[in-house]
């Protein structure tokens, strides 16, 4: 209810609407925030900021298709900023990943394993799970060994490379 004092502040101010939205999601009324995006996206529908918040909303509804939908129209814009590309491609490959489509999820996600020199984690973790649920512990070994080298300081990384050698039985 608190929330509404947002949205009734002024009920032409679209970007209070998306932040109530926002709010919304992160509150878990995924139903309430997906009616305002959509409100909101039928004004601007190539808005990028409104395509990301209903895509990872409709993410966490396990809505799967609508989600997939956004994020392809997200990566269809012109003059789309490089990292929101990334994440939209992340996104892919998460979906990817809870439809159980392990061999596309695993190439969507080694595309964007790191961006503007820094590791996306996402992406890194999808990557890994797949190869964890196909046993391919070796290959998994082989897609860290880059990273450790690009971020030596990295504990994630090497407790990350440590972990699939125990898995694939080597004792380096």
């Amino acid at each position: 209810k608190r929330l509404d004092v947002l949205a009734k502040a002024d009920p032409n101010d679209d970007r209070s609407a998306f932040y109530l939205a926002e709010a919304l999601s992160d509150l878990g009324s995924n139903k309430e925030a997906e009616a305002i995006y959509q409100r909101l996206l039928k004004k601007t529908p190539a808005d990028p900021d409104l395509l990301v918040g209903l895509g990872l909303n409709e993410i966490a509804q396990q809505k799967y298709d609508e989600a997939e939908r956004n994020f392809r129209t997200l990566l269809a814009l012109e003059k789309l900023p490089p990292n929101v590309a990334v994440m939209a491609r992340t996104q892919l490959a998460l979906i990817d990943l809870q439809r159980g489509k392990l061999d596309s999820a695993l190439d969507q996600s080694k595309q964007v394993l790191t961006f503007d020199h820094k590791a996306n984690l996402q992406a890194v973790n999808i990557a890994l799970d797949v190869l964890r649920r196909q046993k391919k512990f070796e290959e998994a070994s082989a897609l860290l060994e880059p990273l450790r080298q690009q971020f030596p300081n990295d504990q994630y990384f090497l407790s990350r490379s440590i972990e699939f050698l125990v898995r694939g039985g080597e004792d380096r």
